[in-house]
């Protein structure tokens, strides 16, 4: 099943779909993609677990993929929407997912819109999607606002990019693309501490998840890792 746009769909964004509906299973039989699993499956489920709600609180994970996290999440008793716009991707998270039955369920979804109403969950989290996002501003602002009162957002992103995006094959991230990306250039954990707290978010931090960085250049080649970090904030109780 492919995604079917709406009317008024941004050009730009069905390339960036289009793209990842094709590169499913080189997506999830990259070696990063399968650190989520083994040794790497507590420390990552901690990642998640030691600033959400305890289950089962109704977590939104926006650009979900294959599923990879949401796997951990649902394992770890919460229940989670999982959306993303690559229909493709989703099918694959659906057959990872299968196990945990009625705790989780994947929707086709855009990050930047997401079609659920005012506080329908306790978290909205994202893991390495910030930097393919078309408007960053606007996806954190609508999930802040898709988060009850006390709820939590949280992003997972690391220092992809600080010069360029590289770009092979038939990849469609070239110059053209890269410059309307918010965060296609890391230019610091600051930056997107800024836009949470400028998004309404209270208490904002930024966590260096130490310990997977360090599996990570342990496995990985050094182009395919980067510091990650973990930046999240809780939304203010009576804000509207």
């Amino acid at each position: 099943m492919s995604f079917v746009p709406p009317p008024d769909a941004d050009s730009a964004q069905l390339v960036i779909t289009n793209f990842w509906n094709a590169h499913v299973r080189e997506y999830d039989e990259h070696a990063m993609s399968r650190l989520h699993v083994g040794p790497m499956a507590p420390v990552w489920t901690s990642v998640w677990t030691a600033v959400l709600p305890a289950p089962p609180a109704d977590i939104l994970e926006v650009g979900a993929g294959t599923g990879q996290m949401t796997a951990l999440l649902g394992a770890a008793g919460y229940r989670v929407t999982a959306t993303d716009l690559a229909e493709g991707m989703l099918e694959a998270g659906r057959r990872r997912c299968a196990h945990l039955g009625g705790r989780v369920r994947f929707e086709t979804g855009d990050a930047v819109r997401p079609a659920f109403g005012p506080e329908s969950f306790d978290a909205v989290v994202s893991r390495y999607l910030l930097w393919t996002l078309l408007d960053a501003r606007q996806a954190v602002a609508a999930w802040v606002r898709l988060v009850r009162p006390g709820g939590v957002v949280m992003i997972v992103d690391g220092a992809w990019f600080d010069a360029e995006i590289p770009v092979t094959g038939d990849s469609p991230y070239d110059s053209r693309l890269v410059e309307r990306l918010s965060f296609a250039r890391w230019r610091g954990v600051d930056e997107i501490v800024a836009l949470l707290r400028g998004c309404g978010l209270s208490a904002v931090r930024a966590d260096p998840l130490d310990e997977v960085t360090r599996w990570e250049r342990a496995e990985l080649p050094p182009a395919d890792t980067a510091p990650q970090f973990r930046i999240w904030g809780r939304r203010p109780p009576g804000r509207p």
